[in-house]
């Protein structure tokens, strides 16, 4: 079954997990500049005497991969955003039940068992 890999992610990281990917033949990706808030120790901004939680910005990488490729390709991605810090990211695996490209109304093959290089 085919799986969507959805990453959010610091932006000083997208370089490292673009890198990622290419090594595991992933070259189509969607990329979203956005501002999220985390769960963790997040920065505190003070205006006028109250205390808010900043909205810090966020990369999300969207990227679909065949039947079996979706641990090697995951671990590939947390290895590149790897941070060591809190909030550094997460990343969210779902499986699609189809996959059509617009132009044409084809369904593509699964790619053959493509190994990440590191």
């Amino acid at each position: 079954m085919w799986k969507k890999i959805e990453a959010t992610i610091r932006p000083d990281r997208l370089d490292e997990v673009k890198q990622a990917l290419a090594g595991c033949d992933i070259t189509e990706i969607t990329v979203w500049h956005a501002r999220g808030e985390g769960s963790g120790q997040s920065l505190k901004l003070t205006y006028r005497c109250t205390e808010y939680a900043a909205v810090l910005p966020v990369v999300k990488v969207e990227f679909v991969v065949g039947p079996g490729e979706a641990d090697e390709v995951v671990e590939a991605v947390l290895q590149a955003a790897w941070t060591g810090e809190a909030d550094a990211g997460q990343v969210y695996v779902t499986d699609l039940a189809d996959v059509i490209r617009v132009s044409g109304g084809m369904r593509p093959r699964a790619p053959s068992n493509r190994l990440c290089r590191r």
